[in-house]
């Protein structure tokens, strides 16, 4: 883990950082899981092997870096359900602030994309689910 892609997050001008051997490869300021899944849609080379920093990893965003073939995720909050996805991919990862869900931006109900996945049992399985959201 580099702190300086981390500082970077905590700044809250960047919500997601992209890196293989401290070079950034790719970096967005849009807050939600929009692009994560352009990057892997359009751009898997870049998520293979790379660590990714990320404001906010629930299970789907989770996903969508594990299917991407990521190979460290940090979180500045990161929920148990992805934690439990990414252990069971074998992904390293560290996380700011541990939380038992992933909330909407109102903080009234769960996250619809984390609604989306709850039952996916797999990362791909939460992709697809993703993907067809997104192709409607």
């Amino acid at each position: 883990m580099q702190q300086k892609f981390v500082n970077k997050i905590l700044t809250f001008a960047t919500s997601l950082i992209v890196e293989k051997g401290g070079n950034v490869l790719y970096e967005s300021s849009e807050s939600g899981i929009k692009s994560a899944l352009w990057l892997y849609k359009n751009k898997p080379e870049i998520l293979n092997g790379a660590s990714v920093y990320d404001k906010v990893i629930g299970k789907a965003v989770a996903s969508i870096f594990i299917a991407g073939k990521a190979s460290f995720i940090y979180g500045l909050t990161m929920s148990k359900s992805a934690v439990k996805l990414l252990e069971f991919h074998k992904i390293s990862y560290v996380f700011g602030t541990l939380v038992p869900e992933i909330y909407n931006r109102a903080r009234t109900a769960l996250c619809p994309m984390e609604q989306l996945v709850f039952n996916a049992v797999s990362a791909s399985d939460s992709v697809k689910l993703i993907e067809e959201k997104f192709n409607d």
